[in-house]
């Protein structure tokens, strides 16, 4: 029996000619990968110069935003000024009293009683030129504060305040006591000066007085309402 197996020698001669067949196989198939990823010509400058113009384009809109800026500056700076706003005769009470007195108590309006103790002299009986301090109620919370123009009578008396039911400045507003003891401390507001139409009753502190605490008061006589005079009756003509 024939042994039909190769010699040693063949054997090697086969694999390394296996080998050279694998590795020349090995190198044309990696020259044609790098082929197919190398670049053509011209086409790797005009990637190196994409580059720059990408990183250009921030520089370019940062650029314009500041140009925006700057354009938006000087518009501003040819717009006229702004005006203060003039003056709707709208305003606080305490400002009105500090614009119209020397009062310069620094608190809201129900605060300035306990405020003027030891500074101003206080009291029940009204004097031209000394505030009334209105109770912090509903609907006031904050009170009110009103400087006494005229003493009428000992239950009438005159006020220049402001802001009062919402309404500016009101000069000569009559005020008339309603306390049982006629000591001020509830008192009805005419709407408007002028008139006699009063609002609800509100209580008060009483009187600051321009004075401080020991002070006399000036002697000022009340000064009677004016009446209007009389006139006589038409009478009817007789027939002539």
């Amino acid at each position: 029996m024939t042994d039909s197996r190769p010699m040693p020698r063949q054997r090697g001669v086969r694999r390394l000619a296996a080998l050279a067949v694998f590795a020349l196989a090995a190198t044309m198939l990696a020259g044609t990968a790098q082929a197919q990823h190398s670049p053509v010509d011209g086409a790797a400058p005009a990637r190196v110069a994409a580059a720059p113009a990408r990183a250009a384009q921030p520089a370019k809109a940062e650029a314009g935003k500041r140009q925006d800026a700057r354009v938006q500056r000087a518009q501003a700076a040819r717009k006229p000024a702004a005006q203060p706003p003039v003056p709707s005769g709208r305003g606080q009470c305490v400002a009105y009293v500090h614009a119209h007195s020397a009062f310069r108590i620094q608190a809201n309006a129900h605060m300035w009683w306990a405020r003027a103790a030891g500074i101003h002299a206080r009291g029940n009986a009204p004097e031209v030129g000394s505030v009334l301090s209105f109770r912090s109620v509903r609907g006031m919370p904050l009170g009110h504060v009103a400087l006494v123009s005229r003493v009428v009578d000992e239950r009438e008396i005159e006020i220049d305040h402001n802001n009062w039911l919402g309404v500016g400045p009101v000069r000569g507003a009559s005020v008339v006591d309603v306390s049982p003891r006629n000591d001020w401390t509830a008192v009805r507001v005419a709407n408007r000066a002028g008139t006699r139409v009063y609002g609800r009753v509100y209580p008060t502190d009483g009187f600051i007085h321009a004075r401080a605490p020991g002070f006399e008061p000036p002697m000022v006589a009340t000064r009677p309402r004016e009446e209007a005079p009389r006139r006589e009756p038409l009478r009817a003509r007789e027939p002539g």
